[in-house]
């Protein structure tokens, strides 16, 4: 009789927390770092522009992308005057026109938005995974809707979570790279930009490549502060060394690429150190899984 090798299946993960806890915890964390406010303001340091909500900045949108997000179209329309200005622009409209949302229309746009950014960040995660080809696997899809804009980190190519600037051309600077999606944009750019990254030496256990969760399915605590940095620095090929980390699983590699994120001492260095103690976390639970 012919023998049939048997077939080998990945194991099925639990996730580990609902989705609504997940969307609540990393919400919660934007709202510690990003502030929240219902008026439009320019922040008074960095490059952002307009910004409301939990760390929206306007300047960095279109109005299809605000639209993508899924952003109610009636609110959309009163973000649209401030979509894609510049922080010069923004402050001339503003000074005529203050835009202030209502309790519900805040709440609104901080919800698309999060979700958004959790959805498109485990788009990405779930696609370096389990591609091992140089090609963004079909349905990965850009916040605008069109062809997603691509990265290659650690072999594996990802889609640009921010607005995609069609008029830029050339490879992206490093001003460009640390430049964020919503809030400030960061004064100190992360250390190590387009570097290898060495396999992690340390002996605790980090799961099998084949068989490892998705992004869903990790503990809330290593789920946020992934979105947390994504949202920060707007894209995986900003900040490679982390992301390479991540999505290879080694998440003890990650916290401490956490605890040393930037080339020089910056106050931004402390809300990588607070996400990296959370991440430990996460990474309890994990491994007692």
């Amino acid at each position: 009789m012919r023998h049939t090798p048997a077939t080998t299946r990945p194991p099925e993960y639990d996730a580990f927390d609902t989705a609504d806890e997940a969307y609540i915890f990393t919400r919660d964390l934007l709202r510690v770092h990003e502030g929240r406010r219902r008026k439009a303001y320019i922040p008074p340091v960095g490059r952002s522009s307009a910004t409301i909500s939990t760390g929206l900045d306007l300047g960095q949108h279109d109005v299809a992308s605000l639209h993508a997000m899924g952003i109610p179209a009636a609110i959309v329309g009163r973000l649209a005057p401030l979509a894609g200005r510049n922080a010069r622009e923004a402050r001339q409209i503003l000074h005529l026109h203050p835009l202030v949302l209502s309790e519900a229309e805040d709440h609104a746009v901080e919800e698309a938005i999060v979700r958004h950014f959790m959805h498109t960040t485990a788009q990405a995660y779930d696609a370096a995974q389990h591609t091992t080809s140089t090609e963004v696997p079909p349905g990965v899809h850009s916040p605008t809707g069109g062809t997603p804009a691509t990265s290659t980190v650690a072999g594996i190519r990802t889609p640009d979570l921010r607005r995609q600037h069609t008029a830029s051309t050339g490879p992206e600077s490093d001003a460009e790279s640390a430049l964020r999606v919503g809030g400030d944009a960061p004064t100190a750019l992360p250390r190590g930009n387009g570097q290898a990254v060495a396999p992690s030496t340390s002996h605790h256990r980090n799961e099998a490549s084949s068989h490892r969760r998705r992004f869903s399915d990790l503990p809330k605590e290593l789920q946020a502060p992934v979105v947390s940095v994504l949202f920060q620095h707007g894209s995986p090929r900003a900040v490679p060394r982390f992301w390479a980390l991540v999505t290879r699983g080694d998440w003890r590699g990650a916290i401490a690429e956490m605890r040393s994120f930037y080339r020089r001492p910056t106050v931004l260095q402390t809300r990588r150190d607070a996400e990296a103690g959370i991440m430990e976390t996460g990474l309890k639970r994990l491994e007692m899984a």
